[in-house]
């Protein structure tokens, strides 16, 4: 990715762009470690979703989570800035007949044409690895309390500042250790393009908006440390090892071994 060209380019066109580089979908689908935090994202999800729940997923990206959801039962609003990811969220609802998909072409930071108080479930997976203001960051977490129910629940991911060391130090074979892309003393990441919280970080910003965390849950564990092993092991290991994810994922000695958290937090 051409860095100094990216930053010259707004908020908005930045994540256009961003994303001409990275494939959501493929992140969460491509292979046997990618799908971990998928379906470990939605097995919470179908926890907490009584169909049919109205829900809001924002930062629907090409709706991994709102299409399935859909065929569910469920009603989903889906709010996604990126034009790329709209336009193959609409190719979807199209092609499967998805009445109950709604689509929003918008910034999270300003959802004020949604109605106040009226979804089961809101889901925020992808505004939080953007925003890099803190202010920001509040704003996105306040319009989701107040579009959810009260004491409706809602689901936020952050990507684990501490972990990403790790994981990158692997795949550079430690050149990463080296690098200015983080700082040497307080081991933050750069923000750059994406936004890295360490889970007190985490907690203390969705505190401060109100909101009771019910749960933190290591969505993705070791599987993107561990991913060439994981893909190249038989079915058969493949499901011992998701049954040891299932067992530790909600472990809080594994929560700083995962790339990706999943909170839960309720809506006072």
């Amino acid at each position: 990715m051409d860095v100094s060209y990216f930053e010259s380019l707004s908020p908005e066109k930045q994540l256009d762009y961003l994303y001409e580089e990275f494939d959501e979908e493929q992140r969460l689908t491509a292979s046997f470690s990618r799908s971990i935090e998928f379906k470990t994202t939605m097995n919470i999800i179908l926890e907490h979703a009584e169909a049919p729940a109205h829900i809001l997923d924002v930062g629907a990206a090409t709706g991994i989570y709102s299409v399935p959801l859909v065929a569910m039962g469920h009603t989903v609003d889906a709010v996604e800035i990126v034009g790329k990811h709209v336009q193959s969220l609409l190719g979807k609802k199209e092609k499967a007949g998805l009445d109950g998909l709604s689509i929003y072409h918008q910034s999270a930071l300003d959802m004020s044409n949604l109605r106040s108080n009226s979804y089961d479930l809101g889901l925020c997976f992808g505004p939080l690895y953007h925003l890099v203001n803190h202010n920001d960051q509040k704003k996105v977490i306040s319009e989701m309390c107040r579009l959810i129910k009260d004491h409706g629940v809602i689901l936020f991911s952050f990507i684990n500042n501490d972990m990403v060391i790790a994981t990158e130090t692997y795949y550079s074979q430690g050149s990463y250790l080296v690098e200015q892309t983080y700082d040497h003393m307080t081991f933050k990441v750069e923000d750059k393009p994406f936004v890295f919280h360490t889970l007190t970080q985490a907690k203390e910003l969705l505190e401060s908006c109100g909101l009771e965390i019910l749960e933190i849950i290591a969505s993705d564990g070791l599987s993107e440390l561990m991913r060439s092993t994981l893909d190249a092991m038989d079915d058969n290991m493949q499901k011992q090892w998701l049954k040891y994810h299932d067992y530790t994922c909600r472990k809080p000695e594994f929560l700083g071994a995962s790339n990706h958290w999943l909170f839960v937090a309720k809506n006072k």
